[in-house]
């Protein structure tokens, strides 16, 4: 007669031997038929394969091998390496990598250099996720990224079920963010033809100019700041006004029309690209940061309080429901669903006249 338990590895904080949210390597131990005692691996860490290994063994399967060592747990920096590997294998966005790789990297460094995965439970995320000390938005992202990583795990069998299932989230009542004024933008626009650059005169109006035509996009769009700076030529019909957004799922076009006003902004800068706003040879994310700082200094020098780039996206979606347009336009437009927080900015919204935005 058989029973089952867990042998803990250094590093567990459970003291129970039939833990079953433990990772720890699970054992067998007993009396066989000739009344001697054995105590052998089973070489798993699922509770629910031990014991379909022990009722095979007890109905005269042979038994596995006795060496713990085939049941080591997968080192958490080679598990790290194998899921970022597999990422880049998938064809994953540059930036969602470089996130994923920045929050394991802190994962990481809380569990110690040469942890293994069996190391890692509910008790220890809870601990971690309380040591980052990050806003609730950004803690809320991480712990979606570890839930991913776990998955890709638990996928391969490195551990027996995914720890960060349960590990809650913090709850994020953010402030909803309100659409610019009419004043807002008409004083942004100002601020664009008077920013100054101390590389000469030549450079003053090229500046001039790309910031005025980057934040008449942004503003008639609906694109995030990253969408615009790599915003190509193509994509924008010059006769019609019509820009291309994205190819939705059907695989039919989904347009939005620029006024007169965004587009002889846009015909005014320098053809230097395929794109509008980015040479094509420096790294993209180096000139999204440009782009945000030259809205930082327009939103500064138009004295422009709490402005951010995704007050535009804010801007866009009101006057469109404004103008009449239903919500799942909108929705289309923007490529995602509309969160609690954006329906509490639409339902905020005081004072924008949409015919002042064409």
């Amino acid at each position: 007669m058989f029973t089952l338990y867990r042998r803990h590895e250094k590093g567990c904080r459970s003291s129970s031997v039939r833990q079953f949210r433990c990772s720890c390597p699970v054992w067998m131990d007993g009396l066989d038929e000739n009344g001697k005692r054995r105590r052998v691996s089973l070489r798993t860490r699922n509770w629910q394969h031990a014991q379909a290994r022990l009722a095979a063994i007890e109905r005269g399967a042979p038994e596995n091998s006795p060496a713990e060592a085939a049941d080591r747990s997968m080192p958490m920096d080679k598990a790290i390496e194998s899921f970022l590997h597999d990422c880049r294998a998938r064809n994953l966005a540059a930036n969602s990598v470089a996130r994923y790789k920045n929050t394991l990297s802190h994962l990481a460094a809380f569990f110690r250099e040469g942890a293994s995965l069996a190391q890692v439970n509910l008790e220890e995320l809870t601990k971690y996720r309380a040591a980052r000390a990050t806003a609730a938005g950004t803690t809320r992202a991480e712990i979606g990224t570890i839930r991913t990583f776990f998955r890709f795990c638990e996928d391969r069998e490195w551990v027996a079920r995914n720890p960060a299932t349960r590990l809650r989230t913090p709850k994020a009542d953010r402030v909803p963010t309100m659409p610019f004024t009419t004043d807002e933008i008409n004083g942004m626009l100002r601020a664009c033809d008077s920013i100054e650059d101390t590389r000469g005169n030549e450079s003053v109006s090229r500046t001039r100019a790309r910031a005025g035509a980057l934040i008449l996009t942004l503003l008639y769009s609906g694109l995030r700041i990253s969408d615009v700076v790599k915003l190509e030529r193509t994509k924008l019909d010059m006769r019609t006004g019509r820009l291309l957004i994205r190819m939705m799922k059907t695989r039919e076009p989904l347009y939005v029309r620029l006024p007169e006003e965004a587009l002889t902004a846009l015909a005014s800068l320098p053809v230097e690209s395929p794109y509008f706003f980015w040479n094509g040879r420096s790294h993209l994310s180096s000139m999204i940061r440009v782009a945000a700082r030259t809205i930082a200094r327009v939103l500064t020098r138009a004295g422009v309080k709490d402005g951010h780039p995704h007050r535009f996206r804010d801007t866009f979606s009101v006057t469109l429901l404004q103008n009449g347009a239903d919500l799942r336009t909108v929705q289309l437009l923007l490529g995602h669903n509309v969160d609690s927080n954006h329906r509490k900015t639409l339902r905020a919204v005081r004072g924008v006249d949409a015919a002042d935005f064409g």
